[in-house]
């Protein structure tokens, strides 16, 4: 009836059967679009479990909506013209991005819009560096959820954050001062502190240092470091002091003084950081109530939730 040539049709499908076989036995062109669940299978990309369950139907819209965007990207990269220099380009960490913290982070970021609404805070703190992607995450998620509260970057680290809270030498303090993954001298434990190292060289001696090149090693070595801490707390506190002015003018222009609850978003994994700030806001008189929100914690971080921070990860 319509009076054309089935040889000019072009039927395109993915079923063999109804839209290629069929189509050839009346005469059409057919074209055989292979579907990505196919391809997956065919190429063994995907654990067999996972297309299983992908293709049984079984499991929630969720996991069929990440095996399909995985599926489908992954499955187009394999058929690109250009594929081997594709793939040499979409290295490993873009894959584990995609196929793994990608969904993580989803995950995660609603159950924090979840958290924070039930809790209701004020504003999400998301702490340097490792929450940048998932201040990201949350924002996008938060334009579905108008009750989830407004999101800002916290420019946020050990160091920047200790040393301002400093106001006595106790346990928590040394700890911090005397640790470090590296076998570092004498003068780089000062220079950490923003001190000059030959201002203290009579002290360095006094504690039983040869000098302050000398490596801080053993156990013995770092009972003297601990004694030269306590020898030079005066002018750790000054330090402490001018840190914690110029970090007060930073926390005041983001908001967060203003603030009477907020969030504390990290991704872990002992909660320290949220312990430092608690600490100096406490030395400025500041009640705000923190609630900490990680990915993931240790054991370690349970010793904060037994001297009364809030924990939830």
């Amino acid at each position: 009836n319509a009076d054309c040539n089935p040889k000019s049709i072009l039927h395109i499908g993915d079923n063999i059967n109804s839209d290629i076989q069929m189509a050839q036995r009346h005469g059409l062109a057919s074209y055989h679009y292979e579907k990505s669940l196919d391809k997956a299978v065919r190429l063994s990309e995907l654990p067999k479990k996972q297309i299983k369950i992908k293709k049984k139907g079984i499991a929630s819209i969720e996991t069929k909506l990440y095996l399909g965007t995985i599926l489908t990207q992954h499955t187009n990269i394999q058929s690109s013209p250009n594929a081997i220099l594709e793939q040499q380009e979409f290295d490993f960490w873009y894959k584990f991005g995609y196929r793994t913290v990608g969904l993580l982070f989803l995950g995660f970021s609603r159950w924090l819009i979840n958290k924070a609404t039930t809790d209701n805070l004020e504003r999400v703190y998301f702490l340097s560096r490792d929450g940048f992607i998932l201040k990201q995450v949350y924002e996008i998620l938060s334009e579905f959820n108008p009750k989830a509260p407004p999101a800002e970057y916290l420019y946020a680290s050990r160091r920047a954050l200790n040393i301002p809270s400093i106001t006595t030498l106790d346990d928590h303090v040394m700890d911090f001062l005397v640790s470090g993954t590296s076998r570092l001298c004498v003068d780089q434990f000062i220079q950490r502190l923003g001190l000059n190292p030959s201002d203290f060289e009579v002290a360095i001696c006094a504690v039983g240092f040869t000098n302050g090149r000398q490596r801080v090693i053993s156990g013995h070595d770092y009972a003297q470091l601990r004694a030269l801490y306590h020898q030079i707390f005066p002018e750790i506190q000054k330090i402490a002091l001018t840190e914690r002015i110029n970090l007060h003018t930073y926390l005041d222009s983001i908001g967060l003084l203003a603030q009477k609850k907020i969030g504390m978003v990290d991704i872990g994994w002992h909660g320290t950081l949220q312990r430092s700030i608690s600490r100096l806001l406490a030395t400025e008189g500041k009640e705000i109530e923190i609630k900490g929100y990680y990915l993931g914690t240790f054991e370690k971080a349970n010793s904060l939730i037994e001297e009364g921070y809030s924990i939830n990860s």
